[in-house]
């Protein structure tokens, strides 16, 4: 199927009004520009309960060592030319992208993530 941009007839072509790729920028530009107090005020609000911030210190961290685990099945051979072999992997792309992420938020935040996804690769590889 073509796609035509500036399309004036009838036809069976769709007429794009956005590119799908711009459309996902922007939600992502929207989600990334909030600031670490904005982060944090939401999650205050929303971890009042005891039980739940038990829960949440607790299982947190395993579930995000797990889905390291998961992903660093997923290998990437093109990552070798930068990377060692195991650590070519689709884990390595998310941590990478995690870590610009809580830069952008905040040096500490950034520093204790670092540490912790250093941990977890331990245990990974």
């Amino acid at each position: 199927m073509k796609i035509l941009a500036n399309s004036n007839s009838t036809s069976e072509y769709p007429k794009i009004t956005k590119p799908p790729f711009l459309v996902v920028f922007l939600a992502l530009k929207t989600l990334i520009m909030k600031n670490l107090q904005t982060w944090l005020d939401k999650y205050g609000e929303s971890h009042q309960n005891k039980t739940n911030k038990l829960i949440h210190w607790l299982c947190v961290p395993c579930i995000f060592f797990c889905v390291l685990a998961l992903f660093s099945l997923i290998e990437l051979p093109i990552l070798e030319q930068w990377l060692p072999a195991d650590m070519s992997n689709f884990a390595s792309v998310v941590v990478f992208l995690g870590l610009l992420f809580y830069l952008r938020l905040s040096f500490s935040m950034f520093v204790g993530v670092g540490l912790f996804t250093a941990l977890c690769f331990q245990g990974i590889f």
